[in-house]
């Protein structure tokens, strides 16, 4: 058991001294690390089939709209799937995780290992055939698009979704696509950070 910490608390409420498991920083750590690679595995599986069978639906139908909507509806459940296959990896019981969870996650070096799991950014050469001057025209579409169009958080995964399908249509790239290409070529472009902060928003997972 050097993996875990075993704190002793006492339930008033059954007049009893009771051991819980939990466990320590650094395994905590070491299981978030597994699950942010998991997750983004899963969660590129998901976005790929996702994006196959968004596309074949009309953007302005309600087909198109409930299909948005269930598919973010299941990232909670994909962010799950992927905590529990690394628990099992680790042979972890749910119940020791969850509980280490509730006592370490206001730790700030495990609170943002935590949200690191939860805000899918892509990593990754730069595509050859998106130059400074196709990236900057995309981008201006993209930012052009946001402004005119995103409303409030609760249209925010359709409008991404649309931008998303938009590009493809126009240019033939995905946004992950153009956003390693963007950091590539940071230093040269104007700031458009705020596309991609609000793509990273739109699949963002509150809570597991």
């Amino acid at each position: 058991m050097s993996s875990f910490l075993v704190y002793n608390l006492n339930f008033k409420s059954k007049g009893k001294l009771q051991t819980l498991t939990i466990l320590s920083e650094k395994k905590m750590l070491e299981i978030l690390e597994k699950i942010k690679s998991e997750y983004r595995s899963q969660f590129t599986m998901f976005q790929k089939h996702f994006r196959s069978s968004r596309r074949k639906l009309q953007k302005n139908s309600r087909e198109y709209s409930d299909a948005v909507s269930i598919a973010y509806n299941n990232l909670p459940s994909i962010l799950n799937s992927s905590i529990d296959e690394v628990l099992k990896e680790f042979n972890v019981d749910r119940e020791i995780f969850d509980n280490s969870w509730k006592l370490l996650k206001n730790e700030q070096i495990i609170c943002e290992a935590f949200e690191d799991i939860k805000i899918i950014t892509f990593t990754g050469y730069p595509k050859k055939e998106i130059g400074t001057e196709t990236l900057n025209e995309v981008l201006e579409f993209c930012k052009t698009k946001l402004e005119n169009e995103y409303i409030n958080n609760e249209n925010l995964q359709m409008t991404v979704s649309v931008l998303e399908d938009d590009i493809k249509d126009l240019y033939g790239f995905e946004i992950e696509d153009l956003e390693k290409t963007y950091l590539a070529y940071i230093d040269v472009l104007p700031d458009y950070e705020s596309i991609f902060q609000a793509v990273r928003e739109a699949k963002y997972v509150a809570e597991f």
